[in-house]
């Protein structure tokens, strides 16, 4: 498989606080063994239908959707915008084979009282009840506010992405390519 020189990360236009991108990542690809791919990155803004991030024409592959606080989702899942919130969690869970969800909000938030009116608990049950019922991927930061987290967070989303779209994940590619890297562990327990 060719890759291409250069992929376009698509930012939803919604996105406040996007993270932000670097201008080149080096790609491993399961199927070049261990032959990098140096990939030019390039991010725009973009109104998403579904989704805040993913690379251009392959939202059938992969999309991620961020979440920002504890706040926000209790106000998601417990207001009268909780069918809206639903829906299109439905709608993003459907439009691709690999809905990722990342939360940016500290665990500590679904285990102690907040300012809202709304047990920590009830939250965390609501959304993890979305996360199983669609079977989202979950990846978990804690608030990202300094640049280079920020940066840093962006590089590992394009590596996600481009693993989805470019990398091979069959037992086959990976056998061959890190069978004795992934051998390790096997047999434990």
């Amino acid at each position: 498989m060719d890759l291409p020189k250069k992929v376009t990360v698509l930012v939803d236009t919604r996105e406040k606080y996007p993270f932000l991108f670097p201008s080149t990542v080096t790609f491993y690809p399961y199927h070049a063994g261990h032959t990098s791919h140096v990939f030019k990155i390039k991010a725009q803004k973009s109104r998403m239908p579904e989704g805040d991030y993913t690379i251009e024409n392959q939202s059938s592959k992969v999309l991620i959707e961020r979440k920002g606080s504890f706040s926000e989702l209790a106000s998601n899942f417990f207001t009268k915008d909780w069918k809206r919130t639903t829906n299109a969690i439905a709608r993003f869970a459907t439009a691709t084979e690999n809905p990722y969800l990342l939360l940016e909000a500290p665990p500590t938030g679904f285990c102690t009282p907040s300012g809202t009116r709304i047990e920590p608990e009830r939250v965390l049950d609501a959304f993890l009840a979305c996360v199983i019922k669609w079977k989202l991927h979950l990846i978990w930061t804690g608030r990202i506010t300094a640049s280079s987290s920020r940066r840093n967070m962006g590089k590992i989303l394009i590596h996600i992405m481009l693993q989805h779209i470019y990398g091979r994940s069959s037992p086959e590619y990976l056998h061959k390519n890190y069978g004795e890297f992934l051998d390790i562990g096997q047999n434990v327990g």
